[in-house]
């Protein structure tokens, strides 16, 4: 007996008590042991749950790396996701017994598991989503996974242990955290695709607050590459002529929130934009602009150039 008290000491379980009883059956004896034992919260938090915890944590980093650093993310991710194994093979160790019933530490290791290689799964979707359609839709995407990942893995981890305490049965657990791991995939899943649905929208959003904030007066502004770009000069191009024209970029920028408070700033804003259009043979500013000038003058048109002017003009051009 005790060496069954040491072996399960080792193991990380208190003996809170022990009892041996005899059947007698004929001329059958059977003795039995009765053991009664508590994890060692004490030992177990420092020599397992905080390494495990950390080890996830540390999985999250990753997404406030650039996503230009493709190796950088994925390696991350998949070290955290491989040296799990280790944590996993720990966690096993420390079961009494084995069993064919399904055990608090296999919803733990579950859960954790998915957690790290839905991180994995997100960094290879942003590489996608950089190279596909646009960086700023990354860059939403990390800033989304930020704020998902880190909230689930806490809920996720409070509820294991605090349903374990009272002692729910483990697939009640399982079912209760799977429900929130789903809920917290297609809360990011459907956010994500609402943003790249708008994302001329939202885009265009991004360059009406940089050109009505003074704080950017020393900054260039938002970089847009071409594709981006693209997608922002078609939204502009209301009329679908291929050439964009003064109305329908102030029209497109009041849909996207920012107002005039009148006529004279609208008329101001109309100028820089003017004083900003490539000349045509010499002659003066063409009142409309097609895809490459638009892209060749993107800076000067909507970008750090027309916010330095603005600014500098002492004239308020644009609120929200």
């Amino acid at each position: 007996s005790k060496k069954a008290v040491d072996k399960l000491r080792e193991k990380g379980w208190h003996v809170l008590d022990a009892g041996l009883n005899k059947d007698v059956g004929g001329n059958i004896w059977r003795l039995r042991m009765r053991i009664k034992v508590a994890r060692a919260w004490a030992i177990l938090f420092p020599r397992f749950i905080l390494p495990m915890c950390s080890l996830v944590a540390v999985s999250f980093t990753a997404f406030w790396l650039p996503v230009g650093q493709v190796m950088p993310r994925v390696a991350i991710g998949f070290v955290s996701f491989l040296s799990l194994t280790v944590f996993r093979d720990q966690a096993y160790a420390m079961v009494p017994k084995q069993s064919s019933t399904l055990l608090w530490v296999d919803v733990t290791m579950w859960n954790l598991t998915a957690i790290l290689w839905l991180a994995v799964l997100q960094n290879i979707t942003i590489q996608f989503v950089s190279v596909r359609y646009s960086s700023h839709a990354a860059r939403y995407g990390d800033v989304l996974a930020r704020i998902m990942f880190p909230s689930t893995f806490v809920v996720i981890l409070a509820m294991v242990f605090g349903f374990g305490s009272l002692r729910w049965e483990p697939s009640s657990v399982m079912l209760a955290t799977q429900l929130v791991l789903g809920i917290s995939v297609l809360i990011t899943i459907v956010s994500s695709v609402v943003f790249l649905r708008f994302l001329p929208w939202f885009l265009l959003h991004f360059i009406s607050r940089e050109l009505s904030d003074k704080n950017h007066l020393w900054k260039d502004g938002m970089h847009l590459d071409e594709r981006e770009l693209a997608v922002v000069f078609r939204y502009l191009d209301e009329d679908r002529s291929g050439k964009v024209n003064i109305e329908e970029t102030i029209h497109c920028f009041e849909k996207t929130g920012a107002h005039f408070r009148s006529k004279e700033e609208r008329e101001s804003f109309c100028q820089h934009i003017l004083h900003a259009l490539p000349s045509e043979n010499g002659s003066g500013a063409k009142p409309e602009v097609g895809l490459n000038d638009f892209r060749s003058h993107f800076k000067q048109l909507l970008g750090g150039e027309l916010m330095r002017r603005m600014h500098l003009s002492k004239e308020p051009i644009l609120a929200f």
